[in-house]
């Protein structure tokens, strides 16, 4: 677990696909720029996420859920690094009444220490939405 002032982030686990499908089935999460995409169950997400898909397996991938002090759950960061470039993109988006409050600048700075700290990568691009 990574631990800031106010966030934490940890490794996303089974117990959390409830609060993913959730979120991940809500326009108003993705936002008005980002294509909804197809809704998916508790069931498919889990099959997902025991099976990932090609370009999941072609990268090293990890998830996070990114939390309040109180353990609230808020968002989600993502990681792929790619080969051979040693490239690293990170993705996060938090649940729309956690924005602006200063919650996703701190995750994104934890993992970028984090990341120059304990990998060999060569460079860090983010995404949000």
């Amino acid at each position: 677990m990574l631990e800031g002032k106010k966030v934490n982030l940890r490794v996303m686990e089974r117990g959390d696909l409830d609060f993913a499908t959730e979120c991940f089935n809500n326009i108003n999460y993705w936002g008005e720029y980002e294509p909804l995409g197809a809704q998916k169950s508790k069931t498919e997400r889990l099959k997902a996420l025991d099976n990932p898909p090609q370009v999941a397996i072609l990268c090293e991938r990890e998830r996070f859920i990114i939390e309040r002090k109180d353990k609230t759950k808020i968002g989600f960061m993502a990681l792929w690094l790619a080969q051979p470039s040693r490239m690293m993109e990170i993705g996060y988006s938090l649940i729309p009444s956690e924005r602006g409050k200063g919650y996703g600048t701190e995750a994104v700075q934890l993992i970028v220490d984090c990341l120059f700290l304990s990998r060999d990568i060569a460079r860090i691009q983010a995404m949000t939405d």
